[in-house]
């Protein structure tokens, strides 16, 4: 069927190396010489901030005369560099050698939820300030300072959970926050800044 001379014949009638450029012939062969083969992830790192380099600072010396230095962690995004920006580092806080390995550098720890109900009963007639000095919170409802501590900034009043009231002190101090809202002690849909009447 196809003999060798066949093959070279029909190559000598299409000759495709006479057609095209010199340039055109090498310029593959030069790309594949000049990036060399990675062998780890810091080589692709390397290979793709100085490609980043050469490219910002080509289209800063087209723009401008004067080409401005670039910063190689400000041209590649943190996760083309093959590494975490370690987080947690402070001055003068002491780390454990546990912390230091990568493990426990990069892993997600899952936040803690609040709780839902609140405080026990016991806990909170503990924190509870009303309970401890025996004060009715219906009693304060026009006391604005006081209502607005215990309402959030859209002007909702805070759970149980963050007031860290009892069941009784946070139901009788709904009551008195809606009857402060009601009188116009307090707005309504937001909370009364406090430090505009201590200036």
């Amino acid at each position: 069927m196809f003999s060798a001379a066949n093959v070279f014949r029909s190559a000598a009638r299409q000759p495709r190396w006479l057609n095209a450029s010199p340039a055109a012939v090498i310029a593959p062969r030069r790309t594949i010489i000049s990036t060399p083969e990675p062998e780890s992830l810091s080589d692709v790192s390397d290979i793709l901030r100085s490609s980043a380099n050469a490219q910002g600072t080509a289209n800063e010396s087209s723009e401008s005369g004067t080409p401005t230095p670039v910063n190689p962690e400000d041209a590649v995004p943190p996760l083309i560099t093959g590494h975490e920006r370690f987080k947690g580092f402070r001055t003068n806080k002491f780390v454990r050698p546990n912390q230091l390995s990568r493990n426990d550098r990069t892993a997600t720890r899952r936040p803690v939820k609040p709780p839902l109900l609140g405080p026990s009963a016991k806990e909170s007639r503990e924190l509870d300030i009303f309970y401890q000095l025996n004060i009715d919170p219906l009693h304060e409802c026009q006391n604005s300072s006081l209502m607005s501590h215990f309402v959030t900034e859209m002007g909702r009043i805070m759970p149980r959970a963050q007031t860290k009231l009892t069941w009784k002190n946070q139901r009788k101090l709904g009551k008195a926050i809606r009857r402060a809202k009601m009188m116009g002690v307090i707005p309504i849909l937001s909370k009364r800044p406090l430090d505009l009447l201590q200036r």
